[in-house]
């Protein structure tokens, strides 16, 4: 049995090179939970008692129907209404605080070719106001919410480890993961990878920008 394992990419940073960081932000944006920011922001999972939802400031021009300022996937309503309604998951809707609008890279890289912001990276999110218009544009995004394997070790018996590893971004995980958990949970989330059966991976896949993530194949 085939699964499709779906990992963010991680942008690599070389001195005095601000793209991974604008790439971040222009992709991602910044997310919070409540009272905490971005990096403390505790998850939610799919069995949860907590139901706070994401609040997300981001490019407001520029929204991807799958990204992901925290752990778990934000999705837009198009994602969403693509899944079968028979997968076992949740969708938490998002609030978004503060949508603007700054240059993209690939657009417009004259604007980040001046040296002052390769020594002094702008604060992109903060220093741009927010853009009311694009609230009205953007439409209903989602926190998907998918059962997490090392939750569910003691309801499958017959669970196995299996090493999931993208070696071009120095990324390896063991998850426990077995045939029967997989047919009942076809989408599932260790917080770095997102685990797909194909046939739900057929699914999502038009929606991802494979400039941002990347996947590998496990067998089971």
């Amino acid at each position: 049995m085939k699964l499709i394992a779906v990992c963010r990419k991680e942008w690599k940073h070389y001195p005095g090179d601000i793209c991974h960081q604008v790439r971040r932000l222009q992709f991602d944006g910044l997310a919070r939970r409540g009272d905490y920011e971005r990096h403390m922001a505790p998850p939610v999972a799919y069995w949860s008692e907590d139901r706070t939802p994401l609040t997300c400031s981001r490019h407001g021009r520029f929204v991807p129907d799958i990204f992901m300022p925290h752990t778990s996937w934000v999705v837009s309503e198009k994602v969403k209404a693509a899944l079968p309604d028979s997968i076992p998951c949740e969708f938490l809707p998002v609030n978004f605080e503060k949508l603007v609008d700054f240059p993209l890279i690939g657009e417009e890289v004259e604007y980040w070719d001046p040296p002052a912001f390769v020594d002094d990276p702008p604060d992109l999110i903060n220093k741009y106001p927010d853009v009311p218009a694009f609230h009205q544009k953007v439409g209903p995004y989602y926190e998907w919410l998918a059962p997490v394997p090392h939750t569910l070790k003691e309801e499958f018996k017959d669970t196995d480890y299996v090493d999931a590893v993208i070696d071009e971004m120095n990324e390896e995980e063991d998850i426990p993961i077995s045939h029967n958990m997989a047919e009942t949970y076809p989408a599932m989330t260790t917080g770095r990878f997102m685990l797909f059966a194909p046939a739900v991976f057929e699914f999502i896949s038009p929606f991802l920008d494979w400039t941002y993530f990347v996947k590998t194949e496990l067998e089971i």
